[in-house]
């Protein structure tokens, strides 16, 4: 039932941000869209990277999920 869902939160992504990225990175729109997205979700999940082993699992997180698109 709807009263029963939680709201993680929201995702707001730029695709003035997303196209630059792509550049700087030599990647794909498509590609880095996805990245950011799934970056995102992590987020909302509860991952972060502010520390190095922290940043170490959100990163092989976000290419695992990216490998099933890519």
């Amino acid at each position: 039932p709807p009263e029963a869902q939680k709201q993680l939160g929201e995702i707001v992504i730029c695709p003035r941000e997303v196209k630059k990225r792509a550049k700087r990175e030599q990647s794909e729109f498509k590609k880095e869209l996805a990245r950011t997205l799934i970056h995102g979700l992590l987020h909302l999940l509860g991952y972060d990277h502010k520390k190095p082993k922290e940043a170490e699992i959100m990163l092989q997180k976000e290419n695992k999920y990216l490998g099933y698109f890519f």
